[in-house]
């Protein structure tokens, strides 16, 4: 993997995300999806070890204690880890790709498709697909975005929510806003079931650290 390949995908991403657009599906050999994968989830473990060394300071600035509000240790100290490992890893990012990334694409948006057969039977079929796809195209990078923000702000759910916690809530979910955006690159780049690998690696990581670290 040479210096050349990696600049390239840094501005393909940089490109993408100034401007994201769901016709950005890109043909690729399976060597070269994976290639990018790779180098990708490297980017992606890069910055999230950067913006955890961020909160932490957050943490010890504002005394926010977000270990020990981080309700996810408690189901750590009551749940075994074969019940935790498959949720964490494997079936809550499933989950969380069909709710926030799966309608990335136009045809894969189930919610549309059915207000477009409801219209079909009074014979607007067309006209009303015709209207939410010029819509949908216009308005794409407003749709990836919120979809991004949405995915990142649910997860302030993790922890107790004292007032600091909440007034603090951007940074505290920073990581999982940066990380969807990785991921809805890649989900619209290369397809869901790889913006799924590589949720489930952002979390299988996190997982195995956390559990191994509470019982250090």
């Amino acid at each position: 993997m040479n210096t050349t390949f990696i600049i390239e995908i840094c501005t393909d991403i940089i490109r993408f995300l100034k401007h994201p657009s769901e016709l950005s599906k890109t043909e690729k050999s399976i060597q070269n999806k994976w290639k990018i994968f790779l180098c990708i989830f490297f980017f992606d473990v890069v910055i999230m070890v950067v913006l955890v060394v961020f909160l932490e300071l957050l943490d010890t600035v504002f005394d926010l204690h977000l270990d020990d509000n981080y309700k996810g240790k408690e189901m750590m100290k009551t749940l075994p880890f074969w019940t935790l490992f498959p949720l964490v890893c494997f079936i809550i990012p499933f989950i969380e790709e069909l709710i926030f990334r799966l309608h990335l694409k136009f045809h894969r948006n189930y919610l549309l498709r059915f207000l477009i057969f409801l219209s079909s039977l009074v014979g607007r079929g067309e006209q009303v697909r015709n209207f939410f796809h010029s819509f949908y195209i216009s308005q794409y990078p407003i749709i990836f975005y919120l979809s991004t923000f949405v995915f990142a702000f649910v997860h302030v759910s993790n922890y107790e929510l004292t007032d600091a916690i909440l007034f603090l809530f951007p940074f505290i979910v920073l990581p999982q806003f940066i990380g969807g955006l990785f991921i809805g690159y890649i989900r619209v780049r290369y397809g869901l079931i790889m913006g799924f690998l590589l949720h489930s690696l952002n979390n299988t990581l996190f997982f195995i650290v956390m559990w191994f670290t509470e019982r250090m």
